[in-house]
């Protein structure tokens, strides 16, 4: 019973050991979740602006498309107009 309470400097300096390094372990890992959390926060930002320049071209796309619509129609009446005056001649030709 005696030997089990003694303490010798060669236990202290293994507790002090194990102690400084598991200190160390926890600020590496803690250092580390930092790191990672900034990097992820940029990546957050970098795609918060790829998606407003996407919604940005989608808008862009559906004004083309619109665009392209309004074209088309003007151009079938442009043709339906032209079909009516070459079958029929100008009214005022036939008055």
């Amino acid at each position: 019973m005696d030997e089990f309470l003694r303490v010798n400097l060669g236990n202290i300096l293994t507790i002090i050991t194990f102690l400084t390094g598991g200190v160390y372990f926890v600020s590496t890992i803690k250092a580390s979740v930092e790191a990672q959390g900034g990097r992820l926060n940029s990546v957050e930002s970098e795609i918060h602006e790829l998606r407003k320049v996407m919604v940005s071209l989608a808008r862009q796309e559906e004004r083309m498309t619109a665009m392209d619509q309004r074209m088309l129609a003007q151009g079938s009446r442009l043709d339906r107009i032209t079909n009516q005056l070459y079958r029929h001649g100008p009214q005022e030709e036939k008055d």
